[in-house]
């Protein structure tokens, strides 16, 4: 696909797998069309639609791909084609293994960001709260209101934007 950028980078693997447990290749893109190919033959494939996606772009998301006993050793080359010239710098980083084990410790590092979030959520609707009492019961108006409806929204845009609200 043509990228503002003109660019397109592959990665290739080889990755040693741990016999009698989950493997996968695990790796999260952003607003990158991706091709997946396994010794050589596209296994994997996320592009835009060509039509009906406003801004044509795939999103964010995390890519799991599962590989048999049979795939150890195997060439994997993962072909990134960013679709916005502002992700054309990033560099994803692939894990091999357990999904539980890869969401987990992505998930712990999200935690401070979901914290961050989810007490921003409370105090807004506590600062939202406490002016609909004071307009009704004192009958004044409160800016409060606009600090806790911005405070809120401000926590859920965080909230969604975490990598691991994929995740969940």
């Amino acid at each position: 696909p043509e990228t503002p950028a003109g660019i397109q980078k592959e990665y290739i693997l080889k990755p040693e797998l741990t016999a009698g447990s989950e493997n996968s290749l695990i790796f999260y893109q952003v607003h990158h069309s991706v091709e997946l190919y396994l010794e050589g033959e596209l296994v994997f494939s996320l592009m835009p639609e060509a039509e009906g996606l406003s801004g044509g772009t795939v999103g964010c998301s995390w890519i799991v791909f599962p590989l048999r006993a049979v795939d150890a050793g195997s060439e994997i080359r993962v072909s990134l084609t960013p679709l916005y010239s502002e992700v054309k710098d990033r560099v994803p980083e692939f894990f091999v293994g357990s999904s539980y084990e890869v969401f987990r410790k992505q998930i712990g590092e999200d935690f401070p960001d979901f914290i961050l979030g989810s007490l921003s959520v409370i105090v807004g609707i506590v600062f939202a709260c406490i002016s609909l009492v004071t307009m009704v019961v004192y009958r004044r108006t409160n800016s409060l209101m606009y600090l806790g409806c911005s405070s809120a929204f401000m926590g859920l845009w965080k909230l969604t934007d975490i990598r691991s609200a994929t995740i969940l």
